[in-house]
C-alpha cells in the first residue's frame, strides 16, 4: 500500500471517528459535554459543521464505491531480477509457453 492510500484511510478514519463521537454524544447523556453540546446544538455552524463532514465522507466513500466497481486487479506478471536488467514476464505468456510445451508433447 502506497503511503497516498495510507494517509487517504488515516483522513477517513479520523473524519469517521469525530462523526460517530459528535453523533454519539448527541444521543448519549454525558454529565460535563453535555451542556456543551446543547449549546452547540443551537449554533449556526453546528448543522453547517455536521452537514460538510457529511458531504466529505459522502464524497469519500463514492470515490471507495467507484474504485471498489470499476477497478481491475493487477496484472499478474514474474519479475525477475538479473545481473543486466529486470525481465518481466505476464501470466498469460507463461500460461501460453506452457501450453505449446504440452501440445508439442
Amino acid at each position: 500500500m502506497n503511503n497516498f492510500n495510507r494517509f487517504l484511510i488515516a483522513i477517513i478514519g479520523i473524519a469517521g471517528l469525530i462523526c460517530s463521537s459528535m453523533l454519539a454524544l448527541m444521543v448519549y447523556r454525558v454529565p460535563h459535554l453535555s451542556n456543551w453540546l446543547e449549546k452547540w446544538r443551537h449554533q449556526e455552524w453546528f448543522y453547517y459543521t455536521i452537514l460538510s463532514i457529511s458531504a466529505f465522507l459522502a464524497v469519500i466513500f463514492i470515490i471507495f464505491l467507484l474504485t471498489g466497481i470499476f477497478s481491475r486487479p493487477p496484472k499478474k506478471n514474474l519479475a525477475i531480477v538479473t545481473g543486466e536488467g529486470k525481465i518481466t514476464i505476464s501470466k498469460a505468456t507463461i500460461e501460453s509457453t506452457a501450453l505449446r510445451a504440452i501440445r508439442s508433447f
